[in-house]
């Protein structure tokens, strides 16, 4: 029997392990994605910047050309998102908020995977986290991380209003450890994050 118990319970922690290498992929391939799309648009913004004498920016929000039009025309936020999203944009801190496409990207990814839980790293006041919260289905979990309500408190009137409030599990203090306690209780399955703003 005590060898039956020490066998399911390896095998149970073996199952951990599988899932948190499978989280490490995910997570791995998001950065990659995010860092080719970043790039892209960085080179974009810069040859732009290069040829006009204007500002590089960086997120579509504050470009204007072909592809940038598709692309926001095209990657269309419910309607409670969008008002986050023009809210957020006005804020003097508005460079934090995450473009359309790239919400719409998280929402895709989520519903993808199938993933159950997700983590946000920088909330600002939301918008990766309500885009995640939409592509979970019901009973799933945005751990939201971030070390200031300040801006969270202007995003979460939208997020009830959106119907998204039940999925999102905020987390005020380092991101580090959210993380730590989350390992502790090896309780996740699948992860993402957005990593755009340090918390």
């Amino acid at each position: 029997i005590v060898d039956s118990i020490s066998t399911l319970n390896l095998e149970a922690r073996m199952d951990d392990w599988r899932s948190w290498g499978m989280v490490g992929l995910g997570t791995a391939a998001l950065g990659l994605v995010s860092a080719g799309i970043y790039y892209l648009g960085y080179r974009k913004g810069h040859s732009m910047s290069a040829n006009s004498g204007t500002t590089v920016k960086g997120k579509s929000y504050e470009m204007v050309d072909a592809l940038t039009n598709y692309l926001t025309q095209h990657n269309v936020d419910d309607s409670v998102l969008s008002k986050l999203r023009s809210f957020s944009v006005k804020h003097h801190r508005g460079r934090m908020t995450s473009p359309v496409e790239v919400g719409k990207l998280l929402t895709i990814l989520c519903q993808a995977i199938g993933a159950r839980k997700v983590i946000d790293i920088g909330v600002f006041t939301g918008c990766s986290a309500y885009a995640m919260a939409v592509g979970l289905p019901n009973g799933g979990k945005v751990v939201a991380c971030d070390i200031n309500m300040e801006y969270i408190q202007l995003g979460q009137p939208y997020w009830i209003e959106g119907g998204v409030s039940d999925k999102i599990d905020l987390r005020i203090q380092p991101a580090t450890k959210t993380l730590q306690d989350l390992l502790d209780k090896s309780s996740y399955t699948a992860s993402d994050e957005d990593t755009s703003r340090p918390s």
